[in-house]
C-alpha cells in the first residue's frame, strides 16, 4: 500500500469533501488491516479527530460510533449479557488484544472482510448504519450492495430486542484467521443463522431460517442441512470445501440447540 498525502480533518464535512475529490482518496479507520491492502491512496483521510469513538444507549438501540475499537466494545458492560454475550465472544476471536486495540468497528464494516468474526454475529441482529450524507441503511443491504458507498460511516445502531445468541469461530490457532465462523440467534420466535469465512463473506441462511419459522416442531439437523445446501463453501489453504461444510452442519445444529428457550 502507498499513501501520497495524509490528512486528519476536524469535521465530517471536511472529511467528506476530501473523500469526494478523487476516487483514489480513502478513509482510514483503525488501520488494522492496511497491510493486507495493495491499493494506492492519493489522500489518506484519518477520522481519529471526529469524536466517533463512543458507545451510547437509548430506549430503542445501542449506538456505536464508527471509530470505536473492538477492545472498547469488549470492555463495555452493555455487551456482557446482550444476546448471551455473543458479540464479546466474537471479539475475543479477533487475534490478540493489541490488534483489538487498533481495529475499529467502522473499518471492519466498511472493509466487508470475508474473514471477519464480527460481521457474522452482527447480521443476525437488527442493525442499521448511519452515513453522513446517505443516511440510514440496513447493515445487510450495505453488505449486499455491489457498488461502493462513497460516504462516511458515522455509527452502527443495534436494536435492543431481547434474545439469545451463539457464536463459534473455528481456527487452527487462537491467532489465526477463521476456517469458519457461525452465529445463531433466537428472538421473539425467530431464528437467524449466519455463516462466515466460507471463505466468502458472512451470509444469512434464509431458507433454513424460513423453514424453522414455519415448523411447529423445529428439526435442528434438518435446518442445518438446509443451511449448508443454500450457502456456498470453498477450498483454500486453510481448509477444504467439504470440511467447512461439515463444520457448518455441526455448529449450526449446536447453535440452534444453545439459543432455544426451554420451559421447565
Amino acid at each position: 500500500m502507498k499513501i501520497h498525502e495524509y490528512h486528519r480533518p476536524d469535521s465530517l464535512e471536511h472529511a467528506y469533501t476530501l473523500l469526494q475529490q478523487d476516487k483514489h482518496n480513502a478513509l482510514i479507520g483503525g488501520g488494522g488491516w492496511l497491510k493486507l491492502s495493495k491499493i494506492t491512496m492519493e489522500k489518506a483521510i484519518d477520522l481519529a479527530a471526529l469524536d466517533l469513538d463512543y458507545i451510547k444507549e437509548d430506549s430503542n438501540a445501542i449506538r456505536i460510533g464508527s471509530m470505536t475499537t473492538l477492545a472498547t466494545m469488549d470492555n463495555h458492560f452493555l455487551f456482557d449479557t446482550f444476546y448471551s454475550g455473543m458479540l464479546k465472544d466474537a471479539i475475543h476471536g479477533v487475534m490478540g488484544v493489541e490488534l483489538r486495540n487498533i481495529v475499529t468497528l467502522g473499518g471492519t464494516i466498511m472493509g466487508k472482510y470475508p474473514f471477519s468474526d464480527i460481521l457474522t454475529p452482527l447480521i443476525t441482529l437488527d442493525c442499521e448504519l448511519e452515513f453522513y450524507k446517505e443516511g440510514v441503511l440496513p447493515l445487510t443491504d450495505f453488505l449486499n450492495r455491489k457498488t461502493r458507498v462513497n460516504d462516511i460511516l458515522v455509527e452502527l445502531r443495534i436494536k435492543k430486542h431481547k434474545g439469545t445468541g451463539y457464536f463459534k469461530k473455528i481456527a487452527k490457532t487462537a491467532l489465526d484467521f477463521a476456517i469458519l465462523n457461525v452465529a445463531v440467534t433466537y428472538s421473539e420466535g425467530l431464528y437467524k443463522i449466519a455463516v462466515g469465512s466460507r471463505p466468502g463473506r458472512a451470509k444469512l441462511a434464509l431458507n433454513a431460517m424460513q423453514s424453522l419459522y414455519e415448523s411447529n416442531t423445529p428439526d435442528f439437523k434438518k435446518a442445518a442441512t438446509k443451511a449448508c445446501e443454500e450457502l456456498t463453501f470453498g477450498t483454500t489453504h486453510r481448509s477444504s470445501e467439504t470440511y467447512r461444510k461439515d463444520l457448518a452442519m455441526e455448529y449450526i445444529s449446536r447453535g440452534l440447540k444453545a439459543v432455544t428457550p426451554y420451559e421447565d
